[in-house]
This record gives structure tokens, C-alpha cells and sequence, in this order.
């Protein structure tokens, strides 16, 4: 991703059809994340105010996050969302 420093810090997958699994594998250095924190929510989607489940998570120490979702609901959006360091969202916010 190219520019990344302008992204909102999430990834998300929605199920359209049937899905046996859902695979998210993300990698973020520490200095570029605001802790270990992150967290799997399932949505209605993407851009639903409020998720109907929250899935605390954590990086490893290498900066990577993996979560797998088995038989994930037909017509739900997936989400992994960190936050960014404060360098980061500084940079964003001058970048506008």
C-alpha cells in the first residue's frame, strides 16, 4: 500500500457469498502503532456506527497480527482496526 500514512488503520472483509473462512494476517511495527491493542468487530458494514461484537486482539512482538473467522455470516463486514502511533497521525493531519 503506497500511502499508507493516509489510511484509515483498518482492513475489512464482507461475506456476499458463503465463506468457509475468513484470514486477516497484518503486519505494523510497533512505531508505527499505538500499542498492541487491536480488535475484530463484525458490522452489519463497513461504515455501521456500531458493531454487534468486539474481539479484543494482539500483536506479537514482531509487529504481526493474525486472526482467522470460521464460517463467518453471510452479509457482515470483518474488521481489524489498531490505531496509529502519534507520529503517524501527526503526519496525517498535516499531510491534509
Amino acid at each position: 500500500m503506497l500511502d499508507w500514512r493516509h489510511s484509515s488503520p483498518f482492513l475489512s472483509s464482507t461475506t456476499h457469498d458463503p465463506t468457509y473462512r475468513i484470514s486477516f494476517e497484518v503486519v505494523i511495527p510497533q512505531s508505527l502503532r499505538r500499542g498492541r491493542q487491536a480488535w475484530l468487530e463484525v458490522l452489519r458494514s463497513v461504515d455501521a456506527p456500531h458493531p454487534f461484537t468486539t474481539v479484543d486482539c494482539e500483536f506479537d512482538a514482531d509487529g504481526r497480527l493474525t486472526i482467522q473467522q470460521d464460517l463467518p455470516k453471510l452479509y457482515h463486514c470483518y474488521r481489524v482496526r489498531w490505531q496509529w502511533s502519534q507520529d503517524v497521525e501527526q503526519t496525517r493531519r498535516v499531510g491534509r
